[in-house]
């Protein structure tokens, strides 16, 4: 499935058919839009040569899809100025891209890793199952829910923040900008993150958290360091706040010469981690 639309509303949901079928709502004309089925590819796109778009002020309609039940080899999804909901996608490959639009999917599932590009728009992902999540945004926002991850997220973020509960992954790598990540209830193996002015926070409740003696969350940091430190550079954490009871703990830390590593020298950033455990 292909679709690529500009200033539409779309609404996609599977039912147990046989043949897909397209609505519209609101002034259609034909010549505007590529609509077929070729090469085993289900097309629904706005065509080159419309005159319509975001350029004019014409009114464009609104479609609605539905596809048999079964899975797909590609769902791909190009929007621009327009909202979509997706329901219950099962593919090999899932591409969501939105520019100043909304991206609403419920229930998808994939073999390999879910993309996801967001420019100033929202993008809400519920029951998903994956082998990851790769996430770009540049002043969107991203909000994941009931998710499960064989192997890892990646967030590259500009300005976009990412609010995440009720997830499992192996490995979360977090690059942002000035975006944030703000979790709830997230399980992983490991953490990478690389912030200039971004925060990333993650809340459990699992109850062995409180259990944790002070070594063991010693040991995870200096493994985050360990794997964070860029060559030629050491990490001197200049204080260590152990708040077990909140389920946080809290690192400040700076970046200082190697030949002088016991000083606290220009403060880089505040770094809120959780210990996260094994799920």
């Amino acid at each position: 499935v292909n679709i690529s639309l500009i200033s539409e509303d779309l609404i996609y949901f599977p039912y147990e058919g046989e043949a897909i079928e397209v609505y519209v709502i609101g002034k259609y004309r034909e010549e505007d839009y590529t609509i077929n089925f070729k090469d085993g590819t289900f097309n629904l796109q706005k065509s080159k040569r419309s005159n319509s778009g975001i350029f004019f002020a014409k009114k464009t309609p609104d479609f609605g899809l539905r596809v048999p039940a079964v899975q797909l080899e590609e769902f791909k999804l190009n929007l621009i100025s327009g909202d979509a909901e997706l329901e219950e996608i099962n593919a090999d490959i899932i591409k969501l891209k939105t520019v100043s639009g909304d991206i609403e999917a419920k229930n998808l599932t994939s073999s390999n890793t879910i993309e996801v590009s967001v420019v100033s728009g929202d993008v809400e992902l519920q029951s998903v199952v994956a082998q990851g999540l790769e996430m770009t945004m540049v002043s969107g926002d991203v909000e994941l829910r009931q998710a499960n991850f064989d192997d890892s997220i990646y967030v590259n973020t500009v300005s976009g923040d990412v609010e995440a509960n009720d997830v499992k992954v192996s490995e979360i790598q977090f690059k942002s900008v000035s975006g944030d990540f703000q979790g709830e209830e997230v399980y992983c193996n490991s953490v990478s993150v690389k912030s200039v002015s971004g925060d990333f926070e993650i809340q459990n409740s699992i109850e062995k958290f409180e259990k944790l003696s002070f070594l063991n969350c010693f040991s995870f940091i200096a493994n985050w360091l360990d794997k964070n430190i860029p060559l030629g550079w050491a990490l001197t954490i200049s204080s260590i706040k152990d708040n077990l009871e909140g389920n946080r703990l809290v690192i400040f830390y700076s970046k200082s010469k190697k030949i002088n590593n016991l000083k606290v020298e220009d403060q880089i950033s505040d770094l809120l981690i959780n210990y996260f455990g094994s799920y």
